[in-house]
Parts: structure tokens; C-alpha cells; sequence
């Protein structure tokens, strides 16, 4: 009798199949001729072999479509990443999203010491002031609002609007 081999994968079985000529029996024993029809069963039978190669071509029509559509997600990913970029971008890009600075800000954006701004608060003049706990803030817009008030044309620049009349 034959023995089984289940150590070959489903493409060795329907190569097997195929190779196969259709009058020749494999043989039991050297120069025995098969006396029974169980040792002239074919390795891999005619239906099992179809159902492979169904099989096969399932898988086959399975993984194209994976990659198409993780071609369609590249696509899509990058197009909601334009569209990210390009809503950002649009925004005003140079008012910062922080609302609240400290001193140091403060004092970097007037051009003087963080100790001069301290006096103006402590001698309650500059802007508004917000307290978080112990930390000292400004908020933007009161900065904004306290430099619009406090804002004037120069001598000079008035004294050539008024030679200009």
C-alpha cells in the first residue's frame, strides 16, 4: 500500500494531480502489479483538486481587493491630510492659540525688564492681571486693549501733520 504524505502544501497536490498521466497506477511493492483498486487511488482526487484551485482563485480575487482598497485608503488618507493642512494654514496663523502669558512675555514683547513690569502692577498701572493660584497672567486682549489706550502719535509725527495743512 502506498503511504500518505501529508507534509505537501495544496499547490504540490494539484501540481501532483496534474502531472499525473491517467492510465498509470503507482505500485505497492517493486514490480507488483496493484491488485486492488484502493492502491490505484490517485494522490489527489479530481474534485479536492478543483475545490483547491476554487480556493486558490477566491484567495487570489481576495488580496486584489485588499490592495485596492488599501490603495483607496492611501488616497483617501492623504486627501483628508491636504484638507487638514490646508484648514490650519487658512486659520490666522499669528495670533497664537495660548490665551493667558506670564511676565516674561510681557516684558519681551514691551522691550523692558520683568522687574519694571512688576512695578507697573504692583503700582497698579499696565494691564489686567489674572491670578492662577501664586502665577501672574495676562491675557492677550487686555495687553492689546491696554496698548491701544495707551498709544499715541509721536511730537514729531504731529508736528508734520500740522506743516502738511
Amino acid at each position: 500500500m502506498r503511504k500518505k504524505s501529508f507534509t505537501k502544501g495544496p499547490d504540490k497536490l494539484a501540481a501532483s494531480d496534474h502531472q499525473r498521466r491517467p492510465g498509470s497506477t503507482s505500485v505497492a511493492g517493486k514490480g507488483k502489479s496493484p491488485s486492488s483498486h484502493a492502491e490505484r487511488r490517485p494522490a489527489c482526487s479530481a474534485p479536492v483538486s478543483k475545490e483547491i484551485g476554487i480556493e486558490r482563485q477566491a484567495l487570489a480575487d481576495w488580496l486584489e481587493e485588499v490592495m485596492k482598497s488599501k490603495s483607496r485608503c492611501r488616497k483617501e488618507l492623504k486627501r483628508l491630510r491636504a484638507s487638514v493642512v490646508e484648514q490650519t494654514a487658512s486659520g490666522d496663523m499669528s495670533t497664537p492659540k495660548v490665551r493667558y502669558f506670564d511676565e516674561k512675555w510681557l516684558a519681551a514683547r514691551w522691550g523692558m525688564s520683568v522687574k519694571h513690569v512688576r512695578t507697573l502692577r504692583y503700582a497698579g498701572d499696565g494691564p489686567k492681571v489674572t491670578y492662577f493660584g501664586r502665577s501672574v497672567r495676562y491675557r492677550l486682549r487686555d495687553v492689546t486693549a491696554y496698548e491701544r489706550e495707551h498709544s499715541f502719535a509721536s511730537r514729531s509725527a504731529k508736528d508734520q501733520a500740522n506743516k502738511a495743512k
